[in-house]
């Protein structure tokens, strides 16, 4: 159950006596992520730097994947879910924490801005991306096909995005849903694209090799009807860069994603942290090599 995490994050918030990246005054705002203790080496900045600069008026809630993850972000005093069982894959644990995690929070009245432990904030996007009768804003993709990219999104509470994400609950709790079919596990961006988007001709999962992964009854469920379907729009590619990154000294440019396409954690952080966070006239001549690996 969520519901002791959501109890956490109503008592930070609550006791919060001034705006912080841990709690804000601002009640009903969420910045919500996940990891595990691949990415402790950016933990303190993600904290202290990244969240702090991007969402400075949100409440930070965590699902941590294992126990040292755990340990540091609540005692940290962030509200912490842990989802360390080794039986589940953790690509399942991945969808789990995103969508149920998700749906958690909605429910409980929050407006959600969901972010991955490889996406880096340096400054707030612009405030109109999450404002009039936007219901959904999602990082946009450099894919062949236009599906949308789920390393970050902002949701609002509103009847057709909590039914949206209960679709794609009931999916995950599904009998036709196998956690041992990987390929099942694998494509929790195609599955939420297609409950966002319903079929269309650029719609990735009714056509090629995913065709076949939902079988009639699972594709008719998540499509969603016309009437319900989400009003959204994409945050621009300058705004948040999806690696490989074109530029670092755009000025609509607030935050880069770095994902495993750039290499393993260690050197996602290690590029992110010395040629993005850092301040412009302290940035090494090399970060313009955008992807080449930094020197041993």
């Amino acid at each position: 159950s969520f519901l002791p995490w959501i109890n956490t994050i109503r008592n930070n918030i609550a006791s919060s006596p001034s705006p912080s990246p841990l709690s804000s005054m601002e009640t009903g705002t969420i910045y919500f992520s996940m990891s595990d203790s691949k990415y402790q080496g950016r933990f303190e900045e993600f904290l202290h730097h990244s969240v702090h600069l991007g969402f400075p008026i949100a409440t930070l809630a965590m699902i941590a994947f294992d126990k040292e993850t755990y340990a540091y972000f609540s005692s940290a005093g962030v509200p912490t879910f842990l989802m360390d069982d080794a039986t589940i894959p953790i690509t399942k644990r991945v969808m789990n924490a995103k969508f149920m995690g998700t749906l958690a929070l909605l429910v409980a009245g929050y407006e959600v801005y969901f972010g991955e432990m490889d996406i880096y904030w340096r400054a707030p996007p612009d405030a109109s991306f999450f404002e009039g009768m936007n219901e959904f804003t999602v990082s946009a993709n450099k894919y062949e096909f236009e599906e949308i990219n789920i390393g970050f999104y902002y949701c609002r509470p509103t009847v057709r995005m909590i039914e949206t994400m209960e679709r794609l609950v009931w999916f995950l709790e599904s009998p036709g849903h196998s956690e041992t079919n990987e390929k099942k596990v694998l494509f929790d961006q195609k599955l939420f694209d297609l409950a966002v988007r319903g079929p269309g001709p650029r719609q990735v999962l009714t056509t090629g090799e995913y065709s076949n992964i939902l079988n009639a009854s699972e594709k008719e469920f998540m499509r969603p009807p016309e009437e319900n379907y989400l009003s959204w729009r994409s945050l621009p590619i300058d705004v948040l860069e999806h690696w490989p990154i074109k530029g670092l000294d755009s000025e609509r440019l607030v935050g880069v994603h770095v994902w495993s396409d750039m290499g393993p954690p260690e050197d996602q952080i290690a590029w992110a942290i010395r040629c993005f966070v850092i301040d412009r006239e302290s940035r090494p001549s090399d970060c313009e090599k955008l992807t080449h690996l930094l020197p041993q």
